[in-house]
């Protein structure tokens, strides 16, 4: 007999990725960087990658590649809005922010891996990149000691 799958953990992450994305801008979230800068894709320096395709970037943010090439864990990282948010997922993931929401929805609903960590601003993105092992997400600004740029092939620098 099969295990029947208990939903309210499920409902209750897609209920929390709703509220999280809903786009309401909490308060003392600091203003957008230029928007001439392009997104910059950082990791953590413990991630041995200094180079991804495309199509790796793509998989890594749609949650279907989990690992490094060393086999570490990939831990992902998204800003909640704003346009260095929408600019990456434009130039990077070929979708809109609401597409990108849709997709996670379902996929978390579905019990398809874990959302990626959502947050307020660039700041804090930098922090979290900074300090978590096998991190990566991106800034509209330049990256600072502590963490790597990885260049996208295909992309100018």
């Amino acid at each position: 007999m099969k295990a029947k799958r208990n939903s309210i953990p499920l409902f209750c992450t897609a209920a929390l990725l709703t509220l999280m994305w809903s786009g309401i801008a909490p308060a003392g979230e600091e203003p957008s960087p230029s928007t001439k800068q392009k997104p910059r894709v950082i990791v953590n320096p413990s991630v041995p990658d200094t180079v991804l395709e495309p199509a790796d970037l793509r998989a890594i943010y749609a949650g279907r590649k989990t690992a490094w090439n060393d086999g570490s864990r990939i831990k992902l990282a998204v800003l909640r809005t704003g346009k260095c948010h929408e600019t990456f997922l434009a130039r990077f993931l070929r979708k809109t922010p609401s597409q990108f929401l849709v997709y996670w929805r379902k996929r978390i609903f579905a019990g398809h891996g874990r959302a990626p960590k959502i947050m307020e601003s660039e700041s804090k993105m930098l922090e979290y990149v900074r300090s978590t092992k096998g991190a990566i997400g991106y800034l509209c600004r330049e990256p600072v000691k502590g963490t790597r740029e990885v260049h996208i092939r295909g992309t100018a620098k």
